[in-house]
């Protein structure tokens, strides 16, 4: 997950600095801390887990591209199940959210109750977990989705770690679809804006996440036999191309054709070999 807070006047819409090295790693009991603040601040709200609600859009209408009727979906790192209700919707498909903050999944449950059709809830269930530990039985499901929130663990060995584990409880065959930022397509980004004049974007990522290496997941074929594949989805390249280094407002870019590896949100999709 990632939470930046309203810009002032004058700033990027961006959030805390944007090389990890140059500060301290925080830890797991410090990231289960700032998402039940975020939990009790925001209640039911959208906006928990991300301001920017064009993106946050953006983000469910390219992972739904993915998600199959007739299936049984992990969303792990759900927060107050937004974006898993809004995928429960347009799927039939069932959904288990799970997320390390309590408070997110008392929220979630809150939201899922004021759904309006039963049916719709006997497909859903949410529970409070840990995605480096699940405590869920091996080969459950066809699809696990993450949405920012492997970012929130503090190094490459944690990350690496999750993904294991959610590889194991992924069916033979699954999908794992990770939508997650790029420290990538960070850099690039600020390598033009330098080139236009423009500031870097010093405050892209908080100071709880930590990007992703694009190479290092595309290189994960090579080191975990489980993988048979790793490909990315530059779904926001375009959106990311105006907002950020245009910097032309407006949410209605996220309707425009799709160009370009723009940007730094991005879904890495991984195939688990059968």
């Amino acid at each position: 997950m990632n939470a930046p807070r309203p810009p002032r006047s004058g700033e990027s819409k961006l959030v805390a600095h944007a090389e990890p090295w140059k500060r301290g790693a925080w830890s797991l009991k410090e990231i289960r801390a700032f998402w039940q603040q975020r939990a009790e601040q925001f209640k039911t709200s959208p906006q928990a887990t991300l301001w920017e609600m064009p993106l946050r859009e953006l983000e469910i209408a390219a992972i739904l591209r993915y998600v199959k009727d007739g299936t049984l979906v992990l969303d792990a790192g759900c927060g107050n199940g937004y974006s898993t209700l809004a995928f429960a919707r347009a799927r039939r498909a069932e959904f288990h959210g799970v997320d390390y903050a309590p408070k997110m999944i008392q929220y979630a449950r809150e939201n899922l109750q004021h759904m309006p059709r039963a049916a719709l809830r006997g497909r859903v269930h949410f529970f409070v977990g840990d995605v480096l530990t699940l405590g869920l039985a091996a080969a459950t499901y066809d699809m696990a989705i993450t949405e920012r929130c492997l970012q929130n663990l503090p190094s490459w060995e944690l990350q690496r770690a999750a993904i294991e584990e959610l590889l194991r409880v992924l069916k033979p065959g699954g999908r794992l679809i990770m939508a997650e930022c790029s420290l990538t397509g960070l850099r690039r980004l600020n390598r033009w804006r330098r080139r236009l004049g423009k500031k870097e974007l010093t405050d892209a990522m908080p100071w709880h996440n930590l990007f992703f290496e694009d190479d290092r997941l595309l290189n994960l074929p090579a080191l975990l036999p489980a993988i048979r594949s790793v490909h990315i989805d530059h779904y926001a390249s375009t959106y990311m191309l105006l907002t950020r280094l245009i910097e032309r407002g407006g949410s209605l870019f996220r309707w425009l054709p799709n160009v370009g590896r723009w940007g730094y949100f991005k879904i890495y999709v991984i195939d688990k070999r059968g």
